[in-house]
């Protein structure tokens, strides 16, 4: 069986083991949060979507260049600086912007999988981070841990396995090659449940906490 099709049955409906998602966002008691019930001012439709995403994608770089720790963790960081520009885009836009928070979202995100994509092939060790702090989420007395990468980062983490094996208490650790994990996200299965840290799935974590913060 191929490791594409190990990761598809590992993450099929049939798998019994708890899936961990990998959270790198908590927007518990942020801005944003507070932010819920706000309105903009009457500012016009002066400015469209291009201003928007320069304010945005200004954020995002800013929250990879602050560093806030390794990885994916960056674009968590990176998001929560949305809310640090909601003041900007009410000068923009004259509508409530609880009717401009889905627009923002998806903008937001659209963004950061293009910087994602750019920092992923320019920064390969950008995986390093990310698989140490999913690693963090297996749970305690495992034994024995698969780590599912893309191709592109499998030698990336192979030439630095002392240092993987060395970030937690998991001393067995096999890493596999898989086409079916975007460029700097992993997937780690255990006997007692798997730990998902795709890109994808962390854009969602991403995605849910912002939406969540405005419900």
């Amino acid at each position: 069986m191929s490791s594409e099709e190990k990761v598809e049955k590992n993450s099929s409906t049939e798998k019994k083991k708890e899936v961990i998602p990998f959270r790198p966002l908590s927007l518990e008691g942020s801005a944003l949060a507070k932010e819920k019930d706000a309105e903009t001012p009457d500012a016009g439709e002066r400015a469209g979507k291009s201003a928007e995403e320069e304010l945005l994608e200004k954020a995002y770089r800013e929250g990879f260049e602050k560093g806030y720790s390794d990885g994916l963790a960056k674009v968590a960081e990176a998001a929560k600086r949305v809310e640090s520009i909601i003041r900007e885009l009410e000068n923009y836009r004259g509508r409530k912007f609880q009717e401009l928070l889905p627009e923002i979202v998806d903008l937001s995100l659209q963004i950061a999988r293009r910087i994602i994509r750019r920092e992923v092939s320019v920064q390969r060790e950008v995986i390093l981070g990310v698989v140490k702090d999913a690693l963090k989420k297996v749970g305690e007395g495992e034994t024995r841990v698969t780590i599912r990468v893309n191709p592109e980062d499998y030698e990336v983490l192979v030439a630095n396995f002392e240092e993987v094996r060395n970030n937690g208490a998991v001393r067995n650790i096999e890493i596999e090659p898989s086409t079916t994990i975007s460029p700097g996200g992993c997937y780690i299965e255990t006997e007692g449940g798997d730990v998902d840290a795709r890109v994808e799935e962390q854009l969602k974590e991403i995605e849910n906490a912002l939406r969540k913060a405005h419900d």
